[in-house]
């Protein structure tokens, strides 16, 4: 028997299913189905979902068993701490999520190392292999594995392939807004349970397309974001793989699910809503230390005519100009729109003294670290917080406990 060279079919992960950075998305997805197919068919072991949902191991191998032959990724992570150390002492600040991403791709190029050339010995490898456990290896197959058992292959149920498909679905939907058909296929091979695993290899691999293709469909609640293509493209310029365009990547087209677009569509009513609690014209100016005539003007006019005037408190009046509007409007969401460096941060801590000079209360929001973090220590804003502050009542003039939530 050939010796196991790993001991998880999951995405990414080191072993039988381990794929080439050049691989598309459906390719990973699809090699690794058929791999799970084949080892359960030969060895005629059973598999279980990973906590994080992204997968299956073989069931019976122990997280320490994983741990231990799981060099390359420790050596990832160890590059990678390194790495974000250097990242912290260079800027003085820990990496976002971002960042720390692409530190993380960074430690993956540099640890790796290609792999010598020639036949593989096997002998040599188990040898290692066995080394690395203690001596345990052969322990681990007469555990997890059914030598001799007869694998029956089944064609899972109807409802079965629906349940996968539904499952599916639901996680990718909770991951992205919107996605793409590899996204789909790869959340089926990890939601395609324990009834697929007697599937010869490339009936598996047959039912992965044919799952996703239904999983795509109208059925199922899902709506292609892909207008058709005006004018018609030429036949000589369409793509046989998927008929559009030759000009177009492809596997570029986005799917979402009803219930997702109907959602956003509610939000989008709810922000155009016009009850919002507001500061008097006058409050509002003397807080950001202009007249409010003067602001109500420079509405009316380009905020690059205004970028060299300042206000009493220290803005541009373009900046007070815009963040007066959205304390004295009723509109629930306001949206101010500037380059990095404008003065957005400082715009909205300006708002949310005013607003907490009326007696109101404000929670900032931001969709980065390093905006809070300048915040902070420019003095702009005492914290951000992030707790539920009850509405007082009251009407559009009420300047009590009002919430102003200030999104960055």
């Amino acid at each position: 028997m050939r010796p196991w060279s790993g001991l998880r079919s999951t995405r990414g992960s080191s072993g039988l299913a381990t794929t080439g950075s050049g691989w598309t998305a459906w390719s990973r997805a699809g090699g690794s189905e058929r791999v799970r197919s084949a080892i359960s068919r030969e060895f005629g072991v059973s598999w279980e979902r990973r906590a994080d949902g992204q997968g299956h191991e073989i069931e019976g191998v122990t997280q320490a068993e994983i741990d231990a032959f799981s060099q390359r990724t420790r050596a990832v992570t160890r590059t990678a701490r390194k790495l974000a150390q250097q990242w912290e002492d260079k800027y003085g600040r820990a990496p976002n999520a971002r960042e720390m991403q692409f530190i993380s791709d960074e430690a993956t190029y540099y640890s790796r190392h290609g792999k010598d050339p020639g036949v593989v010995d096997w002998a040599k490898l188990a040898a290692k292999w066995d080394r690395t456990i203690g001596g345990h290896l052969a322990e681990i197959a007469g555990r997890v594995c059914r030598f001799g058992a007869k694998v029956e292959a089944r064609q899972p149920s109807a409802d079965e392939q629906q349940r996968a498909i539904e499952l599916a679905l639901a996680q990718v939907q909770a991951k992205h807004s919107t996605w793409t058909r590899s996204d789909m296929m790869r959340q089926l091979s990890w939601t395609m349970g324990p009834e697929f695993d007697a599937l010869p290899e490339d009936a598996r691999e047959r039912i992965l397309h044919t799952l996703t293709e239904q999983g795509l469909s109208v059925h199922n609640g899902v709506v292609c974001l892909e207008a058709p293509e005006f004018p018609a493209v030429p036949p000589p310029l369409v793509r046989e793989m998927d008929g559009r365009s030759v000009y177009t990547r492809p596997g570029t087209t986005r799917y979402a699910c009803k219930g997702q677009l109907s959602m956003e569509e509610k939000l989008c009513q709810q922000a155009q809503a016009q009850k919002a609690r507001t500061l008097t014209r006058e409050f509002a100016a003397e807080h950001l230390g202009a007249d409010a005539d003067d602001l109500d003007t420079q509405l009316r006019t380009r905020a690059q005519d205004a970028h060299t005037q300042l206000t009493r408190t220290g803005l541009r009046v373009d900046q007070a100009a815009m963040i007066y509007e959205a304390l004295t409007s009723p509109r629930v969401l306001s949206v101010g729109v500037g380059p990095a460096g404008s003065g957005k941060t400082t715009t909205a801590a300006a708002g949310a003294r005013a607003w907490e000079a009326s007696g109101g209360h404000v929670i900032g929001i931001t969709c980065s670290q390093a905006a809070p973090q300048r915040a902070v220590s420019g003095g702009d804003h005492r914290q951000l917080e992030q707790r539920e502050v009850p509405a007082a009542p009251g009407g559009r003039e009420d300047h009590g406990r009002a919430r102003n939530p200030v999104r960055d």
